[in-house]
């Protein structure tokens, strides 16, 4: 893996990921509560197979999804829908939101946030958005409302 890759995803670990466990774990770094990663680098034919974008972040060492331990997918949403907010309205300590690139609360047959960081190789003001499950994808801009996840199809 290039030195440059590495250090993407080490900034991904420590300065996003590590700050959102702890967060989880009420402040507690050695907390039981985890993050699931589910999906990190990928190559081009995943990414094709999995119809992420051409210039999709994952394929960068830039960005992950991540699911939280749940019952059932309406505690997921729950779960997800607070942590997307207390992300937004910086709630997560440690957490600088000015080297996030992207943070999407997604859902297609599940639900899971994706979170980018920002790099030089695009340069990316920091976007809150939510994806519900239509087709085509479609993201709409999330401004800090409730009523925001009140769409259809989420």
């Amino acid at each position: 893996m290039e030195e440059d890759n590495y250090l993407k995803l080490k900034q991904l670990c420590t300065d996003i990921l590590e700050p959102i466990r702890t967060y989880i774990n009420d402040g507690n770094s050695a907390g039981k509560k985890a993050i699931t990663i589910t999906s990190g680098v990928r190559c081009l034919p995943l990414n094709i197979k999995v119809k992420g974008s051409s210039t999709s972040q994952h394929m960068f060492c830039e960005a992950v999804d991540f699911v939280l331990s749940a019952k059932d997918m309406s505690e997921q949403k729950d779960k997800l829908v607070s942590l997307f907010k207390d992300i937004y309205n910086n709630k997560v300590s440690g957490l600088d939101n000015n080297i996030i690139s992207q943070c999407i609360l997604e859902k297609h047959r599940s639900y899971w946030i994706h979170i980018g960081i920002k790099s030089n190789r695009k340069s990316f003001d920091t976007e809150f958005s939510i994806s519900p499950n239509t087709s085509p994808r479609k993201y709409i801009k999330f401004n800090g409302e409730d009523k925001e996840f009140n769409i259809k199809n989420f």
